[in-house]
């Protein structure tokens, strides 16, 4: 676990929020409480990092409004939900909305703790790809438009006189495009290539 890992929790019933408080802060994690989403929002921005526990049922504004709320705002914070009236279509809610788990009070306090894990596991893989895909497209800018042509035929498997057949130029020419390909994408090769295609949708593979 990321000692003192930042967690929001929302609850709008004081007991369960200092409870719940006083067990997540026992186990190293960094605890922020409000009794609403709105007071959530208030505080939370784009570069917030953490995890939101939000109860599902809160007057106001539900759980699952303020997950949605959080998305409009472009706030990617994973969400927990716990709830003491769940029921199977508000469930699927829940997980529709991306939510990491759900789950039902009492609390389960190693569940949520594992849960919590298996969030900042997820935010750190998910902005890390976000970091790798913003790079592998701004290589990808700098390609001229028949440079993306010959890269997207490279990677659908096309060898260089397919490509010159294919684009009615000659293959030295080819030859030409594919060194700046490579050069300007900082591919090692083709595996390389294909990966970096895939990685910002340029691929049909």
């Amino acid at each position: 676990m990321n000692e003192r890992a930042k967690v929001y929790l929302v609850d709008d019933e004081p007991a369960v929020r200092n409870s719940l408080a006083l067990m997540l802060g026992s186990f190293g994690f960094n605890v922020e409480t409000f009794d609403s989403g709105r007071a959530l929002l208030s505080v939370v921005g784009p570069e917030s990092d953490g995890c939101v526990v939000a109860d599902v049922c809160m007057p106001e504004m539900t759980g699952i409004e303020l997950h949605h709320k959080m998305q409009e705002r472009g706030l990617d914070l994973p969400v927990i939900y716990i709830t003491g009236q769940g029921d199977v279509p508000m469930t699927i809610e829940a997980f529709k909305t991306g939510a990491v788990d759900f789950i039902e009070k009492p609390v389960d306090d190693a569940q949520l703790c594992l849960s919590l894990e298996q969030a900042f596991e997820r935010q750190v893989a998910e902005r890390t790809e976000r970091r790798a895909r913003g790079t592998v497209s701004a290589r990808a800018s700098r390609l001229t438009g028949r440079e993306l042509e010959v890269m997207d035929l490279i990677v659908t498997g096309f060898s260089n006189s397919q490509i010159a057949e294919r684009l009615k130029i000659s293959q030295r020419t080819v030859e030409h495009y594919r060194a700046a390909v490579m050069e300007k994408m900082g591919a090692g090769g083709l595996p390389d290539l294909v990966r970096m295609s895939i990685r910002i949708g340029r691929s049909n593979l």
